[in-house]
């Protein structure tokens, strides 16, 4: 594998992590120890569960390094990946449970959505300014005869 495959591995690992640990304790914060005697499967498998969902989301993230595709296309793949990962998962775990009203269902799904929009626009800005900083940074250095 190479460094960049091992480094968005690792990336989805720790987020996958993450994000298992912040919706743990907001769950254990609303139902306290109830929260972990109500899930279906083991905490093993939850965790592996994250891990899995974290990795397809941020693994299929390299494409964005890729300038042969347009940026929409990319965001297109990158969320189909992520979701057909992430809702099966989320069913087969019950984070979804599957005995909700259609509607309930629906709307859990449309937040799960919105959440990984939110999540990208943030990384979007963020890889943005980045640019703005470096490329300010090569000017100032251009400026001063340093390149």
């Amino acid at each position: 594998m190479s460094g960049k495959v091992i480094k968005y591995l690792f990336g989805g690992i720790s987020w996958g992590c993450v994000v298992s640990c912040i919706v743990n304790v907001i769950g254990t914060m609303v139902m306290g120890n109830a929260w972990f005697t109500g899930a279906e499967h083991s905490y093993t498998a939850q965790v592996i569960a994250a891990v899995l969902v974290g990795v397809a989301w941020v693994l299929p993230s390299m494409i964005y390094e890729s300038d042969r595709m347009p940026r929409v296309m990319q965001a297109i793949i990158h969320f189909v990946i992520g979701f057909a990962v992430y809702f099966p998962t989320a069913f087969v775990m019950g984070w979804i449970p599957g005995d909700m009203s259609t509607g309930a269902i629906f709307l859990e799904m449309l937040l799960m959505a919105a959440m990984s929009f939110v999540i990208w626009l943030c990384f979007c800005f963020h890889y943005r300014r980045e640019a703005k900083q470096i490329n300010a940074q090569l000017k100032q250095k251009k400026e001063h005869g340093e390149l």
